[in-house]
């Protein structure tokens, strides 16, 4: 039994899981990283910037970005979705569009394993492998 105010993995309720982060994880991509907090992991990949495959999906003076989070196990769901959703509007406000005109920047993230935290494992994975793949990035002050 944990005593009063500790959590069963042992730690105050003051504490956060503790974190670790490993850059370069994959060799065959522009930029990759490992990230977890506790037992929460993420792999997260960036591709680019690239060519646009489509003339349709090219804008003039901006990279387009396309975020994909892939689950543990088993295809997409709508949980899957909602935190593409939030990574592309966190990473759209980081990533500097007009450096790269007509590109396409792709991040996939592998949720690898879930103990909570999910949101935030992703999204320091997303921005550690575009950091890794040098795209330019807002400094956050």
């Amino acid at each position: 039994m944990a005593p009063l105010g500790a959590r069963t993995d042992g730690r105050e309720s003051n504490q956060m899981r503790p974190p670790h982060l490993e850059l370069r994880p994959l060799l065959r991509s522009d930029g990759s990283a490992r990230f977890s907090l506790g037992r929460s992991v993420a792999v997260a990949v960036a591709h680019g910037p690239r060519e646009q495959k489509s003339r349709m999906r090219e804008v003039g003076d901006r990279a387009t970005l396309e975020v994909v989070v892939r689950p543990r196990v088993g295809i997409p769901g709508l949980a899957e979705r909602q935190l593409e959703c939030h990574l592309l509007r966190q990473l759209d406000h980081i990533v500097m569009h007009q450096e790269y005109p007509r590109a396409h920047i792709t991040v996939v993230v592998q949720i690898v394993s879930e103990d909570g935290s999910v949101g935030a494992v992703a999204g320091n994975a997303a921005f550690l492998a575009l950091l890794d793949a040098g795209i330019a990035m807002r400094a956050t002050t």
